[in-house]
């Protein structure tokens, strides 16, 4: 992997996220314009509900994508017979767990959307777009595996640039949908546009690995595949399903503490925080298979220089770009998405939260490109503190806006540096007896 190729995976990285950043206030705008409030109600809380998907994912995406980047083996140039074998059985493995992930969305997810919005008593149509969104999720859903391969077999590049295409796809579908009265079918027509782009585009790297794995024999069974994959599983899981609070957290307090419009405007400011979080940290992710590609070959101090150069670049780009925004607000106050945000000292606290964030995402995901999962306690603390300790503060009419989570995300990082100096040195000196 050269310097070229792993900067053109960030740039690709970085392309699709932008996309989905730089469309974010337009589409505000075809949404406020073309959607009234309780439509819009509904368009934000559909996303919410299917993101319930997650509970039943539980982190299987990154556990295989480790898994299948550290079996992917090659021999001058030639994929060997029993990389083949182990990556089917994780592949076969995947079909089967999102296929159980589709159905919770319909057994689950459809009638719990539908016992959310029971009451409601309006003249919005919502039912059938939502049947419709779960339909076309479960779909994408059971799909997962196939983008799972393609980027844990170093074929990133060729993964973002379908991504990137595909964002873009979707925000002109939601513009073009939305300005034709589709209304809530919006989301589940964009959804059905946007993924039909990306897999057509992957299509022609589809077909030679369907063709090299088909008559491919697998050994091991599903329970034996699971057993492998439990003990980091487990605790990924773990992870995972607390992560669920701690992205989701903020909104749904914010609607209960705040009156509408203040809680609109700080969701909304939360959201654009986190899309330049999304933007940033996508410099390093994309970089996660080449990261694990390397400590399989046993050149750990390697990637951790690889790793400590992306962690840095992630972190300049989101300090750079958050200190744009900061001055737009004193230059153009009258700007329409200024407007939206809440004031500039609440905005820095909700900056500065999320530069914690990235410093402790980027530094536990290099550790767990060992396939291992060291920092269940902390991410069980950060998930149930920071959401408890915002709307706590609020509670008590504490004006301290984020920095009680900031607070929260240091203790965070401090205690996961040094679990990750334990791990590294542990296994320094595993090597040294080996």
């Amino acid at each position: 992997m050269s310097k070229y190729d792993g900067l053109s995976i960030s740039l690709f990285s970085a392309l699709a996220n932008g996309i989905k950043l730089l469309a974010g206030p337009i589409t505000l705008l075809f949404i406020s314009k073309n959607l009234n409030s309780e439509q819009i109600g509904f368009y934000y809380t559909f996303f919410s509900l299917v993101a319930m998907q997650q509970l039943a994912e539980l982190g299987l995406g990154h556990t295989l994508k480790q898994f299948i980047a550290h079996a992917y083996k090659l021999e001058s140039g030639t994929w060997i017979s029993e990389s083949k074998a182990k990556i089917k059985g994780y592949v076969s493995f995947g079909f089967k767990w999102f296929a159980v992930v589709a159905m919770f969305l319909i057994l689950v997810v459809a009638p719990a959307g539908w016992l959310y919005y029971s009451d409601y008593t309006g003249s919005v149509n919502w039912l059938s777009p939502w049947l419709m969104l779960i339909g076309v999720s479960a779909l994408v859903t059971s799909l997962i595996p196939i983008q799972i391969l393609l980027d844990a077999t170093q074929n990133q590049k060729r993964v973002y640039q379908a991504q990137s295409v595909s964002a873009l796809i979707n925000s002109a579908a939601i513009w073009v949908l939305i300005s034709l009265g589709a209304g809530l079918y919006t989301i589940p027509l964009a959804l059905i546009a946007s993924n039909t782009v990306f897999y057509v585009l992957l299509s022609s790297l589809v077909r030679p690995f369907y063709q090299a794995l088909l008559d491919v024999k697998v050994s091991a069974n599903l329970l034996s595949i699971f057993k492998e994959l439990w003990p980091l599983l487990s605790r990924v899981s773990i992870v995972w399903a607390v992560g669920f609070l701690f992205w989701n957290g903020f909104n749904l307090i914010a609607f209960k503490i705040y009156d509408a419009n203040f809680a609109g405007k700080v969701i909304f400011t939360i959201a654009l925080a986190r899309a330049g979080f999304g933007l940033a940290e996508s410099f390093f992710s994309s970089q996660i298979t080449v990261i694990s590609y390397k400590i399989a070959q046993g050149h750990i101090q390697q990637a951790q220089l690889y790793a400590k150069k992306y962690q840095l670049i992630a972190l300049l780009i989101l300090v750079l770009g958050y200190s744009a925004f900061c001055i737009l607000t004193q230059l153009w106050p009258s700007f329409f998405l200024v407007q939206k945000t809440v004031d500039l000292e609440y905005t820095i606290s909700i900056f500065l939260f999320f530069i914690t964030v990235l410093c402790l995402v980027t530094q536990n995901n290099f550790i767990r490109c060992f396939k291992a999962e060291p920092f269940v306690w902390v991410s069980i603390f950060q998930g149930i503190m920071v959401p408890l300790t915002f709307f706590l503060s609020n509670a008590l009419s504490i004006n301290g806006y984020l920095y009680p989570c900031v607070l929260i995300m240091v203790m965070s990082i401090i205690a996961s540096r040094i679990i990750s100096q334990k791990f590294l040195a542990n296994r320094s000196t595993t090597s040294v007896s080996n």
